[in-house]
């Protein structure tokens, strides 16, 4: 349907259409041409349904919310009101650096509006994510490399939900382990951080089946994580027995019960027994020596 009136209005209607409406059906000659012969529409606010909401924002924003932006069209846009970089739409107060990240724009395109506003870096949306957050959990690597590189402080800041970008990154089951490794050495603390359901970035690569190579940086960064409970009373090792199965031989269970046992695993208790059966009390429980000098005491 979409289709059929993007057509339609390139036929009969692009002339009378407004800015808005070019940008919506993406149809970005005409949208050049059109900022070009009208700079003032570029500084007129709009009026948009954003997360949900009726939300006041410009031009510059509701292009930012595409993902598919040619960058040739995003520079006229910028030339004609480059102060809508600096702008927060209301009531979600995202800047267009946010709306980019969300949606996954091009490397070029981001560092184009941090250049019009150097700040934006380490400025919160509403839910007090910075862009370097929004981008880390689509994992977009590029991005996330040169928003860390211009504002280290960005990596070890937290949003409302008490995540920092790392967390976010690791909310994704295509987390690089080249990403991982970036974030920690910006903010190696950030390994050993809880967030708002006791979480560590650990937890979340568990959940999200990351790749061995990931869950070998969290467990060298923080080796603890392994029995790390959350809000839930679930550590990274029985949650990977939860999605994982009883698979011995799962690269990742091998590697977490490696550091439960190297770095002082937790007490069996009955719980887990009855979760995940006799089997696997053995993984559960702690080395013999450590069992025999509690019995000697």
């Amino acid at each position: 349907m979409a289709r059929f009136a993007k057509q339609v209005l390139k036929i009969s209607d692009a002339d009378s259409a407004s800015l808005l409406d070019l940008i919506a059906y993406e149809m970005w000659q005409d949208v050049m041409e059109r900022v070009q012969d009208s700079p003032e529409e570029a500084r007129s606010v709009v009026v948009i349904n954003l997360f949900g909401k009726q939300t006041k924002c410009y031009p510059l924003h509701v292009l930012c919310n595409k993902t598919n932006v040619p960058q040739a069209v995003l520079d006229t846009l910028t030339a004609a009101y480059p102060l809508a970089a600096r702008s927060t739409s209301r009531p979600s107060q995202c800047l267009p650096i946010h709306l980019a990240c969300r949606n996954n724009m091009p490397l070029q395109a981001i560092e184009h509006l941090v250049s019009l506003y150097p700040e934006s870096v380490v400025l919160p949306d509403i839910e007090g994510n910075l862009p370097i957050h929004l981008a880390g959990s689509l994992g977009d690597e590029s991005t996330v490399k040169s928003l860390g590189a211009l504002s280290p402080e960005s990596v070890r800041r937290m949003n409302k939900k008490l995540q920092t970008p790392l967390h976010m990154a690791c909310n994704r089951y295509t987390v690089s382990a080249e990403m991982v490794e970036m974030l920690l050495k910006h903010n190696p603390l950030a390994a050993m951080h809880q967030d708002w359901q006791g979480q560590l970035p650990l937890h979340k690569a568990i959940t999200w089946k990351a790749n061995v190579q990931v869950i070998e940086l969290l467990l060298n960064a923080f080796p603890e994580a392994s029995r790390t409970y959350d809000i839930h009373a679930s550590t990274p090792y029985t949650i990977s027995r939860k999605f994982g199965g009883l698979d011995s031989e799962d690269p990742t269970i091998k590697l977490l019960r490696k550091y439960r046992y190297k770095h002082c695993s937790v007490l069996v208790r009955t719980r887990d027994v009855v979760q995940f059966g006799v089997e696997s009390v053995r993984d559960m429980a702690l080395p013999r020596k450590t069992l025999r000098a509690a019995s000697a005491a």
